[in-house]
């Protein structure tokens, strides 16, 4: 009788703005928009199953016809990175690094911004010993300019000889360090989708990939698309399969979801 009474008086709440069922595991996120946002309060309500979704789910693993593979490298960072399209409309992304392993994850190109970021990462280092050698190699050569001796006969000669060719080393290797990363973020969110070098292998192939990711990001919008509400609820739902795959931290997937939630208007 208690444990009848314990459930019936669990059917007498109300609905409350979060609801979880145990037997599909599914969460109910439900946010309270303010009035900035509509102009009556509203409730929000995003479900996020933890079954499998339609088959436009970002985090789906099946697989497709694979439209164009594209592959990067790097000795310097001993890492590989691949890109392949698939079904037209998803990305599946490879990531081998030594330190953090191999990860894997797709996503379905209507939530990718087409317009990447353009970063640089210098190496500093080597900029920094380039210029302290160059700078003694020619500290170096005025002395030998200014001895009074032959110049084949100078002590100096071999120590100058020496600091150009490593002045000239350092150089090569600070340019071969010295990265151009394009960036692709989530549409809304701004999270950080896709990460690529811009002139691995060469700058023309890395522009004829973006071109045509470019172009399958919007026909994939196209075919998502079912009006603003259900494309951002789409999009918050595939962040927290990224974010639930390991592949966003939970820093990132926290300001994406507001930054989601806040596109409502």
């Amino acid at each position: 009788m208690c444990i009848h009474r314990f459930i019936g008086t669990i059917r007498g709440f109300p609905d409350s703005h979060t609801a979880f069922n145990v037997q599909s595991q599914t969460m109910e996120w439900t946010t309270r928009l303010e009035d900035n946002l509509f102009d009556d309060v509203e409730t929000e309500h995003i479900t996020i199953s933890s079954e499998p979704l339609e088959e436009d789910d970002i985090g789906q693993d099946t697989p497709g016809i694979t439209n164009r593979r594209f592959s990067q490298s790097s000795k310097a960072h001993n890492e590989t990175r691949s890109f392949t399209i698939v079904d037209e409309r998803f990305l599946a992304v490879c990531l081998e690094q030594p330190r953090a392993g191999k990860k894997q994850y797709r996503f379905n190109l209507a939530f990718l911004d087409p317009a990447p970021s353009r970063l640089s990462g210098v190496a500093w280092r080597w900029l920094y010993a380039t210029l302290v050698l160059t700078g003694i190699s020619i500290v170096a050569f005025g002395m030998s300019s200014a001895a009074e001796t032959p110049l084949l006969e100078q002590r100096w000669l071999p120590v100058s000889v020496l600091l150009a060719v490593a002045t000239i080393i350092t150089f090569l290797v600070f340019i071969y360090r010295t990265t151009f990363t394009l960036t692709f973020h989530s549409l809304h969110g701004r999270a950080p989708l896709v990460e690529m070098a811009a002139r691995n292998p060469g700058r023309s192939t890395v522009e004829s990939f973006v071109l045509e990711l470019q172009q399958r990001v919007e026909a994939a919008r196209n075919k998502q698309w079912q009006g603003k509400a259900q494309f951002l609820r789409d999009e918050l739902r595939a962040h927290y399969k990224l974010w639930e795959a390991g592949v966003l931290p939970d820093e990132i997937y926290e300001a994406s979801k507001v930054r989601i939630l806040g596109a409502h208007d």
